[in-house]
């Protein structure tokens, strides 16, 4: 029973030590936003800001200026000192309400001449003299330097004025030289002028290089069909000969340059008749004409004509016998021939005799 109870016990401090710590933890709880300083006069755009000047006078170093912002409500001109970083400390007999060194001015061994020829050096334990001390002053903008007879721990800043902290050297007590910073007037910075966007020069659309139009290739009408023309002799072959015949005359005139024709041998006389055959279709609307009937006469000179077009070959005549008159001929010609060959021998056969 005793054990239960000590374990209870244990966890039971355990759970309120967790929950301590998670209360207690500096990151859980909620932050003051920091307050931000920058050298200089605070402008219009610095919100709950304070501008502070440090003006050493008498104790050499000249004066400096901070613009201490985004202080919290109800800060007092010590807070200002050290958000702005400035080094402050108080007299043992008065603490931080009469504050005795500033950035460590006057230091513990600097020796300070007041006006009776006295020596004196800061120890910071009672109020210093009211010969040599830091004075507290406040300033509106554009106004002029007020004295604070408070201390910096006790007053309470406003936003958007001056706090001022000068060394007095021989003065009497409230009676110290103010800030040698004028109190001006904040300057609300105007917001950037956007600097205007470039028009982009107008870029000219690519124009294409002229193209050739593709035209259709005039094709030539056709030529005028001349005589119907028929298939040309083949080479050596002496069953195809061409007569000139008359030509036809073409549907159309066209000038034509004169051929002459190859003078052929005239064929042997026969009575026959050269019949023309009728011309072949051509693709040209050529009316179609009825085969002409001609007859042919021996001839003993070759005739040149003028020809009109192509030379007409006329089919081989058939002959009234059914033989053709070249095979006709050569037949004569070798029996010719053969009698020629009969009489010699006949003729030798009798020389031979008569010796």
């Amino acid at each position: 029973m005793a054990v239960k109870k000590l374990l209870a016990g244990m966890v039971v401090a355990m759970l309120i030590a967790t929950t301590t710590s998670v209360i207690t933890t500096p990151s859980l709880l909620p932050q003051a936003a920091a307050a931000s300083v920058r050298p200089g006069v605070c402008t219009g755009a610095d919100s709950n800001a304070v501008t502070l000047v440090i003006d050493y006078q008498d104790l050499g170093g000249g004066n400096l200026t901070y613009c201490v912002s985004n202080l919290a409500s109800g800060a007092s001109g010590l807070d200002v000192l050290n958000a702005a970083g400035v080094s402050v400390q108080g007299t043992t007999k008065d603490g931080m309400s009469f504050i005795c060194r500033i950035n460590s001015r006057p230091g513990s061994s600097e020796t300070i001449t007041l006006p009776n020829g006295q020596s004196y050096v800061e120890n910071c334990v009672n109020t210093p003299p009211a010969a040599a001390y830091w004075t507290y002053w406040s300033a509106e903008q554009g106004g002029s330097w007020s004295y604070n007879g408070a201390g910096g721990s006790s007053k309470r800043v406003k936003f958007g004025t001056y706090e001022g902290w000068s060394f007095s050297l021989g003065k009497t007590f409230g009676q110290g030289p103010a800030p040698r910073v004028s109190p001006s007037a904040w300057v609300t910075p105007q917001a950037p002028t956007p600097a205007p966007t470039p028009t982009p020069a107008p870029t000219k659309a690519p124009t294409k290089a002229p193209t050739q139009a593709q035209t259709a290739t005039p094709t030539k009408p056709p030529s005028p069909t001349g005589p119907p023309r028929s298939t040309p002799p083949r080479p050596n072959d002496p069953t195809h000969q061409s007569t000139a015949t008359r030509p036809t005359p073409p549907q159309q005139p066209t000038q034509t340059r004169p051929t002459a024709t190859r003078p052929t041998p005239p064929p042997p006389p026969t009575a026959s008749r050269t019949v023309t055959p009728p011309p072949r279709p051509t693709h040209g609307a050529t009316p179609e004409k009825k085969p002409t009937i001609l007859p042919t006469k021996p001839t003993s000179m070759p005739t040149e004509r003028p020809s009109t077009g192509t030379p007409t070959a006329v089919p081989e005549t058939p002959s009234d016998t059914g033989v053709p008159p070249v095979i006709l001929g050569v037949m004569v010609g070798l029996i010719l021939v053969l009698a020629a060959v009969v009489a010699l021998t006949a003729q030798r056969r009798r020389r031979n005799k008569e010796r």
